[in-house]
């Protein structure tokens, strides 16, 4: 256990540096996917949606694609899912990432070419939260690749939330880099523990 947390640190704080390396549910109806992309607020960045087949092997093409708005959120129609899938933000036309350990004012900086931050979650049956962070990417980059079931993605992001986020869950829970007065417990407690981080990495 020792051993998996000491790797899951090295894999977040490898997020934070910014380095990156067909389950439909049937019909034609779609659903909402939305979250914020933050590691400091993701501004312009491009979000693609990865659907995977009942192997577990990850498509090579989105099945959808968006961009963060400057709160760093974003919001995709995506048509239901039944396997899991995989959302990636990366840089696109003018991305920019506002560094949360900065001074206030401080200028946004141009996200590196080859970032890359995922988040994967089990299925899409409605409308659902997606966040995409440094911890998330986490347990996106502890599953083997072309590995992608339910049970696996449901371990991984479990083991990230009990031991990287203090029970706080990365994917649905937004971290509250804006600093607003009516943040909840639980977005106050990501936004310290993704800060933290970010010193540590510094």
């Amino acid at each position: 256990m020792r051993l998996l947390k000491s790797t899951a640190i090295a894999l977040l704080v490898s997020a934070l540096y910014g380095c990156g390396g067909g389950g439909g549910g049937g019909g034609s109806s779609t659903v909402s996917l939305s979250g914020v992309a933050a590691k400091g607020l993701i501004q312009k960045g491009k979000v693609e949606v990865f659907a995977t087949d009942s192997s577990g092997n990850l498509s090579s093409t989105p099945i959808a694609t968006g961009v963060t708005l400057d709160d760093g959120t974003y919001s995709i129609s995506v048509p239901p899912q039944s396997n899991p899938v995989v959302v990636k933000v990366s840089k696109g036309t003018g991305t920019t990432i506002i560094d949360e350990t900065a001074p206030a004012g401080t200028p946004a900086i141009a996200m590196p070419d080859d970032f890359i931050m995922r988040a994967v979650v089990p299925s899409i049956a409605s409308t659902s939260t997606v966040g995409i962070n440094p911890f998330t990417e986490t347990a996106v980059a502890a599953i083997p690749a072309n590995s992608f079931s339910a049970a696996m993605v449901k371990s991984s992001n479990d083991w990230v939330k009990q031991n990287l986020t203090g029970g706080v869950d990365p994917v649905t829970v937004s971290p509250n880099l804006s600093g607003s007065a009516s943040a909840s417990d639980d977005q106050k407690l990501l936004t310290a523990a993704l800060t933290s981080v970010a010193v540590a990495a510094k």
